[in-house]
């Protein structure tokens, strides 16, 4: 299991223990005190490698001397500590749901307790770790990590900061791989930087480095293979478990130098002097909020809501925040929409999501789902269809499986639901939760990213497995790959009369039935783990959705009269200085030669023309762009065409 490891035996620069850093680490401390939390205090320990965050913000939060200093568009705190303080980055270490999971793997495979629980720790608390090692220590437990306060620090400033650029995107640098720098470096996005400041104060020593922007850096965690093995602890094959930097690489956003932070760490609209110390220092720009935040609203609620027990070092309002701005990034990752069409007694629906992030949804850890909701009631309030169907108890799909929901073209019955996921499977070919068991996949329908193609780059890694494989409209339009949607369509047996149609996209961090399978199992963690799930209602989150009214003998066109569907993306989005749209057609016709993209708000009314592929929120009649959803459609052929969503942010 323990395969990789990020840092190689040179020799340590023991620049942290000198004199000047000795002398000036109470003015740090003083400083830390002074930023007040009323939530635990972020660590301010020092190891050889690492540095507790609490030092650096020491430094780099607003400071009332310098009212200037880590200040946005609306002079609020857009500091980095206070965004990422209430991320599950911060986090890591303390997820309840992660240890649960460890120890029940534990649990399970009792001889492999110090491969798994090293493993594990590598990158959900790598400065722990890492620090032990350099210490000449083989492995590192949890229970190691629970007396640590830099392990429990997560992943902080000082590792990502000081990750070098040199095997990034490689082989070797995936499953936790990283390499931190023996010297004290910290690599930031700005050229020439003010290094004394830092240097004095804490040893490190501030300098520019291009790959701090690149989803290579990112791809070091989050591109994660575990060992398969046998019931005797052989090892008996590798299992991508999570791998959205290569479901990245084939696509069509590398091209378009779109990478993991211009999403997962929007620039701020304005200028920002990126510390309170020297005071007075000019703005940088373009600065990245540190937002970091994916999906997982449901495990940042039970952090929120479980703080003192869990020790997190975030208030409530910073989680209320964080969650809000996840709820953002999940409404702009993906549309749908609804196409009736009456057949007589017989209701035609085309559903049709489309993916516009830049990996498969979802994404990642495969406790994940995503589902289809189409209901429709009569003019009576009645109920006439529900596919879908779940209950706000448990989060569960009222038409539940025996084992998983198979792929589905098209849907005939409330009892079936179009469910996007990725199952794994044993060798004999039976669905598991547990991580070393599984040796493949047995299902995986999760949607791909806009232009990934089965023989793209790292395919192998990330196919599409099961029925979706063979549906040709499941990432193909017209038998051509790429598109990054599913259509489905559903077959309802009703009165040819007025019916009210509601389309949902629901979404699941942690799936009722994994849920289930942890909590079979009997440990301490788990324990734990099980009375806070209890407590936090596993209701999942809306992504998208669409409501229409439809009367009677609606007139649709047919599919086979509909042109090739052209498409829009917007990237960042959310954003909350400018964004830039990408057309893609999907039947390769020429780009049109006037552009022209209608801006409207939520309530229809348009705002903005553009003529141009960038929509600068700053500016546009003399006065900034709200935040809220707008939707932008390309009119360039003169009638409505591709659109995207776009949310904007403060």
């Amino acid at each position: 299991m323990v395969d990789t490891i990020g840092v190689r035996p040179t020799a340590i620069s023991h620049e942290l223990n000198s004199p000047l850093r000795l002398l000036l680490l109470p003015l740090v401390v003083g400083a830390v005190l002074a930023v007040g939390h009323r939530s635990a205090e972020l660590p301010r320990n020092q190891g050889h490698l690492f540095s507790g965050s609490g030092n650096c913000a020491a430094c780099h939060t607003p400071d009332p001397a310098d009212p200037a200093a880590l200040r946005g568009q609306n002079r609020g705190d857009v500091s980095p500590p206070t965004f990422w303080r209430s991320t599950m980055m911060a986090n890591a270490a303390k997820d309840p749901l992660w240890q649960a999971k460890v120890s029940a793997e534990v649990a399970a495979n009792p001889g492999l307790a110090e491969a798994i629980e090293d493993k594990c720790t590598t990158c959900h608390a790598p400065m722990g770790r890492l620090e032990a090692r350099e210490a000449g220590g083989t492995w590192y437990s949890m229970d190691d990590m629970r007396s640590d306060p830099l392990a429990l620090d997560g992943v902080s400033c000082t590792v990502c900061h000081q990750i070098k650029p040199d095997n990034l995107g490689q082989e070797v640098s995936f499953s936790g791989g990283f390499e931190v720098s023996h010297d004290q470096t910290i690599y930031g996005p700005y050229t020439d930087p003010i290094g004394w400041p830092m240097l004095a104060m804490s040893g490190y020593e501030p300098v520019y480095g291009e790959h701090i922007n690149s989803s290579a850096l990112c791809a070091t965690c989050h591109t994660l293979f575990t060992n398969s093995v046998d019931e005797t602890g052989a090892v008996t094959g590798r299992l991508p478990e999570q791998t959205p930097y290569l479901e990245w690489l084939n696509s069509i956003f590398p091209a378009a130098d779109i990478q993991c932070q211009t999403c997962h760490m929007p620039v701020e609209p304005v200028p920002v002097p990126i510390a309170n110390t020297p005071r007075g220092l000019d703005a940088r720009e373009p600065f990245y909020r540190h937002e970091f935040v994916g999906g997982n609203a449901y495990m940042l609620t039970m952090l929120r809501d479980n703080a003192e027990a869990l020790g997190v070092a975030a208030e409530a309002v910073h989680f209320d925040s964080t969650i809000a701005r996840t709820r953002r990034v999940l409404a702009s990752a993906a549309t749908v929409e609804a196409t009736p069409l009456w057949d007589g007694d017989t209701l035609t629906v085309g559903v049709s999501v489309q993916n516009w992030s830049g990996h498969k949804l979802p994404t990642g850890y495969p406790s994940r789902r995503m589902w289809l909701e189409v209901k429709l009631t009569d003019v009576s309030g009645s109920t006439v269809f529900h596919s879908g169907a779940w209950s706000p108890e448990t989060g569960q799909l009222d038409a539940r499986p025996a084992s998983f929901s198979p792929h589905l073209e098209v849907i005939r019955s409330g009892a079936d639901a179009q469910v996007y996921q990725s199952i794994l499977g044993t060798p004999e070919g039976d669905p598991t939760h547990g991580l070393l068991r599984a040796s493949r996949y047995l299902k995986d329908n999760r949607i791909p990213p806009q232009g990934w193609v089965s023989s793209g780059p790292r395919a192998g890694d990330t196919p599409v497995i099961g029925a979706a494989g063979a549906d040709p409209d499941f990432n193909r339009q017209g038998g051509i790959e790429g598109t990054g949607a599913d259509r489905v369509t559903y077959r309802i047996g009703a009165t040819d009369q007025a019916h009210l149609l509601e389309v949902r996209l629901l979404y699941q961090s942690v799936s009722p039935r994994y849920a289930e399978d942890l909590l079979s199992n009997q440990t301490d963690e788990v324990d734990r783990f099980r009375a806070m799930y209890a407590a936090v209602p596993n209701a999942p989150e809306v992504m998208a959705e669409t409501v229409l009214e439809i009367g009677a003998s609606v007139a649709i066109e047919t599919e086979a009269r509909r042109p090739n569907r052209n498409t829009l993306t917007a990237y960042p989005n959310p954003t909350a200085a400018g964004v830039s749209f990408v057309q893609t057609s999907g039947a390769r016709d020429a780009e049109p030669a006037v552009l022209s993209l209608g801006v409207y708000d939520i309530l229809g009314r348009r705002i903005r023309t553009l003529t141009a592929k960038y929509w600068d929120l700053r500016t546009g009649s003399g006065q900034p762009v709200a935040p809220g959803l707008y939707f932008v459609v390309d009119e360039s052929t003169g009638a409505p065409g591709a659109s995207v969503a776009v949310s904007v942010s403060r």
